[in-house]
């Protein structure tokens, strides 16, 4: 037994208002239908509405399992959370740090604490190594490395850095400062195992990639 319906695409015309003209006409086929305003086929409605439902079933169960399976990934990683909620614990704690800091000072300090992140910064004078250190008062500054023995301090994400510098606040953030003029800098080397200063060689490759020609310096440091 065959069951015909309209064709829902043309609307029993056979005909649609956009695609190739294809009739000598000069009109356009419908291509769901192949021109004919209706598609017959070999089950009812109704049975075609149950396996279409059956069909979202499992795509919906094998979805849900794939975001189960992800998910236990994050939390066998992060200890027990997954990393939506891991991000939500670190952003509360970085409030809870920051409503603790102390303000910015500003003038000739001495700051000492841990740097945060280490960048090459463009500028009209040339590159310039950048540097962000937490101080050890809970505010974080932002400025050029300092120089260490005649040369830029071979600095990384991590190490303990103290020096002299003269201190601005920012106008938008008073837990944030720029400083300028460091000297009498003092680096710990942090002991993580794949610490990397800027002046050190990046490690050999296991075999030969070709570097992009934006390859950014900082990548393998941050």
């Amino acid at each position: 037994m065959a069951f015909t319906e309209t064709c829902t695409k043309c609307d029993g015309t056979g005909l649609l208002r956009w695609g190739v003209i294809d009739r000598p006409d000069h009109k356009k086929s419908c291509w769901d239908c192949e021109g004919v305003g209706h598609k017959t086929f070999k089950t009812s409605p109704e049975d075609r509405a149950l396996a279409r439902a059956r069909a979202q079933k499992k795509r919906d169960e094998a979805l849900l399992a794939r975001q189960e399976k992800r998910l236990a990934k994050q939390r066998e990683i992060t200890g027990g959370l997954t990393f939506a909620e891991k991000q939500v614990e670190r952003e509360a704690q970085w409030a809870e740090e920051k409503a603790k800091a102390e303000d910015v000072p500003t003038g000739k300090i001495t700051v000492s604490g841990t740097i945060l992140k280490v960048d090459l910064k463009d500028t009209p004078f040339g590159s310039v190594w950048k540097m962000t250190v937490k101080d050890n008062n809970g505010f974080v500054v932002w400025g050029s490395i300092p120089s260490i023995d005649g040369r830029v301090a071979n600095c990384a994400k991590g190490d303990t850095i103290t020096f002299s510098a003269t201190v601005t606040p920012s106008d938008k953030d008073p837990k944030f400062g720029f400083f300028k003029r460091p000297t009498k800098a003092v680096l710990t080397e942090s002991t993580r195992e794949n610490r990397i200063g800027i002046l050190d060689p990046d490690p050999e490759p296991e075999e030969f990639i070709a570097p992009h020609k934006e390859w950014n310096l900082m990548e393998d440091r941050r």
